[in-house]
C-alpha cells in the first residue's frame, strides 16, 4: 500500500510540474501576444529594436513555437489524463473482483453454517424424540406395574372380604 501511495505522490508531482510548465507557458506567450499588441499600437522608428522583439529574444520564444510547445502540453495532459483512467478503472476492476470473491467466501460460509445448524437441530430433534418415546415406554411399564398392583390388592381385598363372610 505505501509503494503505491509513493507512487502515486511521484505522479502527481510531475503532473504538477508539468501543469506549471504549461502555465508559465501560456503566460509567456500571453505577455508576448500583449506586447506585440502594444507595440502595434505604438509607432516606433524604423530599424530599432522594439521591446516585444527584444522580450522575443530573451524569453526564446518565437510566436508558432509557443503555440507548438502550448499543443503539445495539451496533447501529453490528454495522454496523461486517460493514462490516469485507465489506472482507475483497472483499480476498479480488482476492487470489484476481490468484493465478488469475499461476497462468495462469506456466502459460503453462510451456506456451511446453515447446513451444520440444520444437522445439529436434525439430531436434537431425533435425540428429544427417543427420549420422549422412552419415557412413554418407562410410563406405560408403571402404569402396567401399577395397574397389576391394584388388582392384586383388589384380589386380595375380594379373598379377604370373602373369607370374613365365611
Amino acid at each position: 500500500m505505501d509503494i503505491d501511495t509513493n507512487r502515486s505522490t511521484r505522479e502527481k508531482g510531475r503532473t504538477m510540474r508539468g501543469t506549471r510548465r504549461l502555465v508559465v507557458t501560456m503566460m509567456v506567450a500571453l505577455a508576448v501576444v500583449a506586447a506585440a499588441a502594444l507595440s502595434s499600437c505604438v509607432a516606433t522608428e524604423e530599424g530599432s529594436e522594439t521591446w516585444t522583439e527584444w522580450a522575443k529574444e530573451k524569453v526564446g520564444l518565437k510566436h508558432e513555437d509557443a503555440g507548438e510547445t502550448v499543443a503539445e502540453k495539451a496533447g501529453e495532459a490528454k495522454e496523461a489524463a486517460k493514462h490516469k483512467v485507465g489506472e482507475a478503472k483497472e483499480k476498479l476492476d480488482e476492487a470489484v473482483a476481490a468484493a465478488k470473491e469475499k461476497a462468495s467466501d462469506v456466502a459460503g460460509a453462510a451456506k456451511d453454517k446453515a447446513h451444520h445448524l440444520t444437522e445439529e437441530a436434525s439430531e436434537e430433534t431425533k435425540e428429544a424424540k427417543d427420549r420422549a418415546g422412552e419415557t412413554l415406554e418407562k410410563a406405560s411399564e408403571k402404569y402396567d406395574s401399577a395397574s397389576e398392583k391394584s388388582r392384586q390388592v383388589k384380589d386380595s381385598l375380594s379373598s379377604s372380604s370373602r373369607d370374613d363372610e365365611l
